[in-house]
């Protein structure tokens, strides 16, 4: 742009020297100014230098038109750049929060479906535990009635204290067992949510810095514009002011051509005024003879009009005389 712009500066100064040059030129001895006698008069040179004059102003008018048109061709081509690149962040960061949004999904899917299959396993466990346990009642209830037919009450009693006993043992195997999958199952459950809250505390910290970079490109794009703003509104002013004086100055040498054309055109004028008055002396006896020759031949015609008619010379007087 600065190529451009300086390009126009050097175009504009040979078309004031060219000007000038061409305004300046004159005819070049005086023989050249008697052999056109009849030059062209101050007012033509006038309008000639004025329709110039306007011909450079709409020049001048035309180019900062262009120059505006090609600024805000530019202004427009880098709000269209800024703008798709904008759409384009945008575009990423919304791709982004879909791809996140997805395997979101996804790991909940999974966590759903881990905990119904863990679910299903309990539910199967409980079922073979209500089983075996029914079983084992049946199991007792039958070896009841066998101790009984078989071996009598004392027995009986020891066997019962034997299976009370081995109940209990049972029953602590049973409940540290459960315990053991309870505490299992908390260690699982807070392992995942662990995880998954670090996994949110980095989503959040990855978000936080896409954030503050987007804010920090955007304050250094806005600074960045402000500063091509002034850079530009600078080389303007800069611009304007070289333009001004060189039209000051071109305007100033307009003028002087003008006078110095006046000048020379009143001079051609008075030698033209003089030349046409020495001529018309030249020719002065000339046509004075030729005056004398017609009063004569009038006086010539009188004489023969009035030999031919006496009356002429009287009516003649008398029509002089009213």
């Amino acid at each position: 742009m600065l190529k451009t712009q300086q390009e126009k500066i050097e175009q504009l100064q040979h078309l004031r020297q060219d000007s000038s040059s061409s305004l300046v030129e004159t005819p070049t001895s005086y023989a050249d100014m008697q052999e056109t006698p009849k030059s062209e008069p101050p007012s033509s040179q006038r309008s000639a230098a004025e329709q110039k004059f306007s011909k450079l102003v709409k020049n001048m008018e035309e180019r900062s038109k262009a120059r505006e048109r090609s600024r805000q061709e530019r202004d427009e081509r880098q709000r269209r750049i800024t703008e798709e690149r904008l759409a384009k962040i945008e575009a990423e960061e919304e791709d982004k929060l879909r791809k996140e949004q997805e395997e979101k999904k996804r790991k909940l899917e999974e966590l759903k479906e881990k905990k119904l299959i863990e679910k299903k396993k309990q539910l199967e466990k409980e079922s073979e535990d209500r089983a075996y346990q029914e079983n084992m009642k049946k199991a007792e209830a039958f070896y009841k009635k066998y101790a009984v037919r078989c071996y009598g009450l004392k027995p009986w009693k020891k066997y019962v204290e034997g299976i009370h006993a081995s109940m209990r043992i049972a029953e602590r195997f049973h409940n540290l067992c459960v315990l053991r999958r309870m505490i299992r199952g908390w260690s699982s459950y807070s392992r995942e949510m662990n995880r998954e809250r670090n996994e949110r505390a980095n989503e959040f910290y990855r978000k936080y810095l896409v954030r503050h970079s987007f804010h920090c490109w955007t304050i250094y794009r806005n600074h960045q514009f402000i500063e091509e703003e002034k850079a530009e509104r600078f080389y303007l002013i800069g611009l304007r002011k070289k333009a001004f004086t060189v039209w000051l100055a071109l305007t100033q040498d307009e003028k002087i051509a003008s006078w110095e054309k006046e000048r020379i055109a009143k001079e051609h004028n008075t030698k033209r005024m003089v030349k046409n008055a020495f001529r018309e002396w030249k020719w002065l006896p000339i046509e004075v003879k030729r005056e004398r020759e017609k009063e004569k031949r009038m006086a010539e015609l009188r004489k023969r009009v009035q030999s031919l008619l006496p009356d002429f010379g009287t009516g003649t007087s008398s029509t002089d005389a009213s």
